[in-house]
C-alpha cells in the first residue's frame, strides 16, 4: 500500500462523516470533526509557513489531540515528530533541537519543563498548548485559538512522505527513527486486515472499499488503546482500526488504571487491546478477579484478542486471565521501532499457554552472524542476530553512521537488525535471548536478561524485574536482579535464586538483589537498563 494517510483518512471522512472514530471518556470524535479540525489546524500552520518536510513536534499525552496534529501535519506533507512526554526539560531540549523541529504542540502538563528551554531553542518559532488544566503554559498559544482558522486546501501528497518517532533510548541516547507512509501503512495493514479476515488492498480504492464493507455491518471493530500512542506499537495499531473502520478508544488516566481499562472496554465492547506484558496484564487479571469476587463482574465477553507489545507475558498471568475470559486469545510479538514484527506466539482461546519465551518467526525474519553477517537457515543452532527484511524505517534522523550500523544490507536485501540474540529452529519456533548489548558475561557463561527476568516474573512475590551485570571480584559480572514486590514483605535473595535455580542453569541464578517500589520502565514500557545500571552500581557499592 503506497499512500499518505492524510489522503486516506479524508476519503474516509467524506464517505462516513458521522462515523465515531476516536472516544475517549465523554468526546466522541466523528471522522468529520477529526477532518475538520485537522484541517484548520493545518490552514493555521501553513499560514505560518510550515510546508513539505517541516517538523511539527508533539509532546502530547493520548488524546483526540494527538490525532488531530498528526492528520494536520499529514495534510500539508510536513513531517510530525513524535516525543516522549516523560522526558525532562533537558532530555527535550536535546530531542527538540536534534529534530530540528519548528513548531510544538504541548499538553500544559508539560509546559514547565519546556518553560525552562523555550530560550535555548530558537528555531522552535511556534508553541501551542493544549489546556489540560495543568502547568502554567500562558506564554504560548492557546490550541483552541490556534485551530480558529480557515481549512488548509486539499493538496497531492506522496506515500514518501514521513513520520518520525524518538526512541525512548533504554541503552544509548534517544534516535529519531523516521517512517514512510508507505511502510507505516504495510505494518498497520498487517494487523487491520488480519482483524476482518481480509486481503490487504493494492490501492485507496480497494482500502476504502474494505472500510466501507466494514462499516456497514453496523458493528465497529473496537481497540481500547491502553498505551502511549507516542509508542509505536499503540500509534500503529490505531491506524490499523482507523483503516477499517474501526473505533479508537483512549483511556483518560494518563497511568494505567486497571479498573478504568475494564470498565471502558466493557462499556465500549472492545474487542482488541494492546498492553504492555505483565505490567498491564497482571492488575487487568487482579482487577477481574476482584469485582467478581464483590459479585459485580466486569462485562468483557467481547474482548477476544490482547496483544502485548515492548514486554511478553507470563504464562501464569495468561491462565489467570484466560480462566476469566475463557474466550480471549492472548498475542505476544516482538519487534522493535526499526520494524517488526519479527515473531509472533498466540495462545488461542481454549488452549493452556507456552512459555512466552517461545515465538514463531514471521516469514520476513531471520537471524544474521554478527560477526561475518552470514545469513542462516532456520533449522542452524547458532546464536545470531535478529534480522527482518520487511516494512521497516528509512533510518535515523540525520544520522547516517548508526543508520548504516543497524540496517545491513546482505545480498541486496535490507535488514533491520537491532541487536536482538536468537535462534530459530527449522519449523520456525524463535528463542529469543535478548538485546545483545545487555547480555552478562558471568564466569565465562553467556547470560541473557530476558530470560531469567520472565522466570524471576512468575514468582508469586515479585511484581516486576529487571536483570543486569554487576563487578564481581571473582565471577567478573555477577546478576543482580532489581525487582518490586506484590506485598510489603518482600523475598530474600536465597528465595529468588532457588527459583530461578528450578527453571534455569545454576549460572543464571542471581547473586544480587536490590528491592525498590516500582521498577522504572519507559514509556513504551521496555525495559530502562540505564536506570538499572546506576542503581544496581549505587546499591552494592
Amino acid at each position: 500500500m503506497d499512500f499518505n494517510f492524510a489522503t486516506v483518512w479524508e476519503a474516509l471522512a467524506d464517505r462516513l462523516p458521522d462515523h465515531g472514530v476516536i472516544v475517549q471518556g465523554e468526546r466522541r470524535v466523528t471522522l468529520g470533526e477529526l477532518e475538520d479540525r485537522a484541517s484548520r489546524l493545518a490552514g493555521a500552520l501553513a499560514d505560518h509557513g510550515v510546508g513539505p518536510g517541516d517538523k511539527v513536534g508533539m509532546v502530547l499525552y493520548n488524546s483526540p489531540e494527538f490525532f488531530e496534529v498528526l492528520f494536520a501535519a499529514f495534510k500539508l506533507r510536513a513531517v510530525p515528530v513524535a516525543f516522549n512526554y516523560r522526558f525532562r526539560g533537558a532530555e527535550l531540549q536535546e530531542v527538540l533541537d536534534d529534530s530540528d523541529t519548528a513548531v510544538v504542540v504541548f499538553h500544559g502538563a508539560v509546559a514547565d519543563e519546556l518553560a525552562g528551554v523555550v530560550d535555548e531553542l530558537p528555531g522552535v518559532d511556534w508553541w501551542i498548548r493544549v489546556d489540560d488544566g495543568l502547568g502554567d503554559g500562558r506564554w504560548a498559544t492557546d490550541y483552541e485559538v490556534a485551530i480558529d482558522h480557515e481549512p488548509a486546501p486539499r493538496i497531492e501528497r506522496h506515500g514518501s512522505d514521513e513520520f518520525i518517532q524518538y526512541t525512548g533510548g533504554t541503552t544509548g541516547r534517544p534516535k529519531g527513527v523516521v517512517w514512510s507512509h508507505t511502510h507505516i501503512a504495510n505494518t498497520a495493514g498487517f494487523l487491520a486486515y488480519m482483524t476482518v479476515g481480509a486481503e490487504q488492498p493494492s490501492d485507496l480504492d480497494g482500502v476504502i472499499e474494505v472500510a466501507l464493507a466494514q462499516y456497514e455491518k453496523g458493528e465497529p471493530s473496537v481497540y481500547v488503546c491502553s498505551v502511549p500512542l507516542m509508542h509505536g506499537s499503540g500509534l500503529y495499531a490505531a491506524f490499523s482500526y482507523m483503516l477499517i473502520a474501526g473505533r479508537v478508544v483512549l483511556l483518560e488516566d494518563r497511568g494505567f488504571d486497571a479498573a478504568e481499562f475494564c470498565r471502558v472496554a466493557a462499556a465500549e465492547r472492545a474487542g482488541n487491546t494492546i498492553v504492555v506484558g505483565d505490567v498491564f496484564a497482571a492488575p487487568i487479571a487482579d482487577e477481574i478477579e476482584r469485582a467478581a469476587a464483590k459479585g459485580d463482574p466486569h462485562d468483557l465477553t467481547s474482548l477476544e484478542m490482547m496483544t502485548s507489545g515492548g514486554l511478553t507475558f507470563t504464562a501464569g498471568v495468561k491462565r489467570r486471565l484466560m480462566a476469566a475470559l475463557p474466550q480471549l486469545s492472548i498475542l505476544d510479538g516482538l519487534g522493535s521501532s526499526e520494524g517488526g514484527p519479527w515473531a509472533l506466539n498466540i495462545t488461542f482461546a481454549g488452549t493452556d499457554p507456552d512459555e512466552t519465551s517461545f515465538f514463531t518467526a514471521t516469514p520476513d525474519t531471520v537471524i544474521i552472524d554478527p560477526d561475518t553477517r552470514e545469513v542462516f537457515e532456520w533449522g542452524d543452532e547458532r546464536k545470531g542476530y535478529i534480522g527482518f527484511r520487511g516494512p521497516q524505517p528509512a533510518g535515523y534522523y540525520k544520522d547516517p553512521e548508526k543508520t548504516a550500523a543497524l540496517f545491513w544490507e546482505i545480498d541486496g536485501v535490507r535488514y533491520a537488525v537491532p541487536g536482538d540474540l536468537a535462534t530459530i529452529d527449522a519449523d520456525g519456533r524463535m528463542h529469543f535471548f535478548g538485546r545483545g548489548n545487555t547480555v552478562i558475561n558471568t564466569g565465562g557463561e553467556k547470560v541473557y536478561p530476558d530470560e531469567v527476568e520472565t522466570v524471576i516474573r512468575e514468582h508469586d512475590a515479585i511484581a516486576d524485574c529487571v536483570v543486569v551485570g554487576v563487578p564481581d571480584e571473582r565471577w567478573g559480572s555477577a546478576i543482580c536482579a532489581i525487582v518490586s514486590c506484590t506485598s510489603a514483605d518482600p523475598p530474600e535473595l536465597d528465595e529468588v535464586a532457588a527459583h530461578v535455580g528450578e527453571r534455569l542453569a545454576g549460572y543464571k541464578k542471581p547473586r544480587r538483589l536490590v528491592v525498590v517500589d516500582e521498577v522504572r520502565r519507559t514509556a513504551a514500557g521496555k525495559q530502562d537498563y540505564r536506570w538499572a545500571n546506576q542503581l544496581a552500581a549505587e546499591a552494592i557499592t
